[in-house]
Order: structure tokens, then sequence, then C-alpha cells
């Protein structure tokens, strides 16, 4: 049959209990195998075996010797990083005045103009360009709207969509440019978004303008980072780990969930235990009618008495029923939508870590989690329950 036992077939049968741990479910000890027998070598060995025994023991040791290679790789990385640790503090010893942006110059200069043409000259390359543009202006645009939406809602429209657009393109074209790093993409983060409405509750508790303030802080923020960039203070982030990051990234999502509770309570208080719900109001007897006048009135009284008054002027006039009814669906469907948004955004999230579809769309589905998740609930919110107001 050949050294690649090409006609040789292997089935591998995989049963785990569905509620196993990540690490050891069906799909990794699936991985496992095929990793496993990937060798040619190795399954024309298992061909040779005589047993089921000198099977088995020919599958442990094979798995012994991939663990072997891999702590070796590993503490072989782990020289070289102590190598490149022993040559950053030599380097650390000599003047540090500007050396990263000097370093940073020699690097890329010889290669920032082919950053550009490489983008343009290739075969397929300016159809690759273009495919990656569209997914990237989508990419982009999402969380930019999502986010001016909610910076519109803090600063009471001071910071909107628009203004959010126009700020991260002048950024990333700025960026681009002058960089030397025209490949990073940069978008509006969460974090941004929360520091944005603490500078709008400054401004408001101190009476100061709001715009003037949110520039001024721009402005230092810029000034702080040349000083860095200029005494190599990034050096620092070595004593960091990953605690910090994940503080960081805890103290963000306790901000965000604490503004969406807060937000659904606000709903309740509105909708669902709203007068007319609590049975404070009689919402069936008396509805208030605003006759649009440049000097509006309001009558108010039965719904048979404004029909039957004959003196209700007529012409230009607009006549708006304002009606105190309870909505506890409105309160019912916040909820349905708020839950179904998350759910659907973490599952697609997560779906490239399942076995269905290919690697390309499960990892287009884990990018686009977030849009899909939000158009599609807001589909289903404002047209499948049109009638909920």
């Amino acid at each position: 049959m050949g050294r690649t036992s090409k006609q040789v077939k292997l089935f591998i049968l995989v049963l785990c209990p569905s509620k196993e741990k990540g690490t050891k479910n069906s799909l990794e000890t699936g991985r496992t195998f095929a990793t496993i027998f990937a060798d040619m070598d190795f399954r024309q060995r298992l061909l040779e075996a005589s047993n089921e025994e000198e099977f088995k023991r020919l599958i442990i040791k094979h798995s012994q010797e991939l663990a072997e290679e891999q702590q070796m790789s590993n503490d072989k990385r782990m020289e070289m990083n102590h190598e490149r640790a022993d040559e950053f503090e030599y380097q650390e010893k000599r003047c540090s005045f500007a050396r990263g942006l000097r370093e940073d110059l020699e690097r890329r200069i010889p290669h920032y103009l082919s950053d550009y043409k490489d983008g343009v000259i290739g075969h397929k390359t300016l159809q690759k360009v273009i495919s990656t543009t569209f997914f990237l202006y989508f990419a982009c645009i999402l969380p930019a709207i999502a986010f001016g939406v909610l910076n519109d809602h803090n600063t009471h429209g001071k910071i909107d969509v628009k203004k959010v657009i126009i700020g991260q393109v002048i950024g990333g074209v700025f960026w681009g440019l002058f960089s030397g790093q025209p490949l990073l993409i940069q978008l509006t983060t969460a974090p941004l978004a929360i520091y944005i409405k603490i500078i709008y509750y400054i401004c408001d508790d101190f009476k100061l303008n709001f715009h003037a303030m949110y520039c001024a802080v721009g402005l230092w923020n810029s000034f702080f980072l040349v000083m860095y960039s200029l005494f190599d203070v990034s050096r620092l982030m070595r004593w960091s780990t990953r605690s910090t990051e994940e503080i960081f990234a805890l103290f963000i999502s306790i901000a965000f969930c604490n503004d969406a509770f807060t937000a659904v309570g606000k709903n309740f208080d509105a909708n669902y235990y709203s007068p007319a719900c609590q049975g404070l109001t009689n919402s069936t007897n008396y509805t208030s009618y605003t006759i649009g006048t440049q000097s509006p009135y309001t009558i108010l009284g039965n719904s048979s008495d404004i029909y039957s008054t004959p003196s209700i002027p007529e012409g230009n006039m607009t006549l708006t029923l304002v009606q105190d009814v309870c909505t506890r669906e409105n309160s019912i469907l916040y909820l349905l939508l708020m839950f179904g948004t998350l759910w659907l955004g973490v599952m697609l999230y997560n779906f490239n870590k399942t076995p269905y579809l290919n690697a390309n769309k499960r990892e287009a589905l884990a990018d686009y989690a977030l849009p899909v998740a939000v158009i599609v609930l807001s589909f289903i919110g404002s047209y499948v329950f049109r009638d909920v107001k």
C-alpha cells in the first residue's frame, strides 16, 4: 500500500459525556488524535502492530514523544526570552531619551512605501484589498454607530454618531500617514465611552463648557503621550501582569451592566409600574385632548364630550390624543430584546469554538456577532412586535 499508506483509512470514534469541560470534549479529543495520527511514519508503525496491546502502546509512546517535543520547544522559547531580557537590561543602561522613536524610525522607514505599494501590486492583490476594505468598513462603522448612540445619550447630544465617525476618520487617517503603521485598525472602544460620560458629569456638576473641557482633556492626553514616547515610559508595561488587564476589563463590564439595568429600571417605572397600571388613575373615562393652535389649549373630559362639541375650529388645526394607559407589554418586550441580544451575541461570538461550518465562516460569524445580534433583534422588535409602541 506504499509508504504513505494512502489506501488505509483509520476511523477514530470518540465517545464522551455532553457536559464535559472544554479541554476534554469530543472536539478537542478528536483534534488530539488528529495530531497524533498526522505523522506518516507513525501510521506505518501502527499498521505493523501485531495485536491490540502493541497498537495501544505505540499510540501512548508517540503521544509522550509529542509532549516532550512541545516541552522542549517551550523551554527553548523561555531561554530566548531570558536572552532578550538580558539584552534589554543592557540597553537600558544607555541613554534612553527618544531611543524608542529612533529605533522605530530605523525599522520602519525602509518599509514605509512598500506598505502602500504592496496593496495595489501583485496577483489578485487589488481584489483582496477591496474585499478586505468592505469587511473592515462594516467592522469599523458598526461599533462607531453603537458607541455614538451611547455617547449621544450620555452627553445629551454634545457628541453624536456623526461626530464620533468624523473623529474616528480624522484620527485613523493621521495615524495611517504619520505613525508608520498604516495597517493598524482604530476603533471607538467601551472605555472611551465611559470616559466621555464621566467628563460630561464633571462639566455638568461644575457648570463648565463641555466642548472646551473635552478639548483640554484631549490636549493634555496628547502632551503626556508625547512625553511617554520621548522617555520610553512604555518599558514599565513589562511590570504589568494579566491581572491588571482583567481588573480593568471587569470594571468596564460592571459599568456597562449597571447602565443596562438602570435603563431597565427606568423603563419599568415608566410602563410596568406606571400609575395607570397601579390603578391610581381612571384611564377609561378621562383622556386629554390638545388642539394645535398658536396658543394651544387642553380640554379634559369624556371622549363623547369632545366629539359632540360643535365649536371646535376647522382648517389647519391638529388634534392630538394623549391617553394614560397601562403599557406593561412595553417592559416585557424590553427585557426580551435585551436578553435576546445578549444571548445571540454571546452565542455567535463563541461560534468559532464549535465544529459547525468551516473556519472562515465561523470566524466571520464571531467577528460580526455584535452587529448581527443588534440588527436581528432590532428587526424582531420593530417588525414582529410592531403593535407594541
